[in-house]
């Protein structure tokens, strides 16, 4: 039986079993004498019922839940494309001579995701590096030969673009320590390190 037929008989079970309950009052024992003639009557005044219908509570159904997935996901491509400076000098229109290069870790690439600046690497990063050529009035200019870059401890590393590029990219393969210059034109830029867990 579903629940609104039991709810709807509930009720009028209740009405059957109000209706039969009697109101009793205290009755006069005795004839009391009134203006015409000593008649008894009895004022018998109806009390009112009132039926007050219970509340059925309504299944209700809400929408499916989202389903979490506790394990993240990785990205379908293991080599994204991220950002990378333009290849070559940066001011193709200053010929001057270069005195100074300098050479950084443009950015570390962790999961597709680029890491804060001074982010340590760890096993599995790529690590873009940068080279600028400068002349003596500190402004980018173009070399007369390739870049030439070196790294050290090449068992912890694996280079994946030309030693001739200016942007090379190095993937960490295990932890330790490396360290990468590069060379043009005679002049050769600080050394950086990069440290690996």
């Amino acid at each position: 039986m579903t629940n609104p037929k039991r709810a709807l008989l509930l009720g009028f079970a209740t009405l059957a079993v109000a209706g039969c309950q009697t109101i009793r009052e205290e009755l006069p024992t005795s004839a009391t004498s009134g203006g015409s003639g000593g008649s008894n009557s009895a004022n018998v005044t109806p009390i009112p019922v009132v039926v007050v219908p219970v509340p059925i509570p309504v299944p209700t159904s809400g929408p499916d839940p989202v389903p979490t997935n506790p394990t993240p996901t990785t990205p379908s491509n293991p080599n994204p494309n991220p950002p990378r400076p333009t290849p070559g000098p940066t001011n193709p229109n200053n010929n001057s001579g270069t005195v100074r290069i300098g050479a950084k870790v443009y950015f570390i690439e962790r999961n597709g995701q680029t890491m804060p600046e001074g982010s340590d690497a760890q096993v599995g990063d790529r690590i873009h590096f940068d080279a600028t050529a400068k002349d003596a009035q500190n402004l980018p200019t173009t070399t007369r030969g390739a870049p030439h870059w070196t790294f050290t401890n090449q068992g912890i590393i694996n280079v994946t673009s030309s030693p001739n590029d200016w942007t090379p990219v190095v993937i960490a393969r295990s932890g330790g320590t490396f360290q990468a210059y590069v060379e043009a034109d005679g002049v050769r830029s600080i050394t950086v390190s990069v440290w690996i867990h």
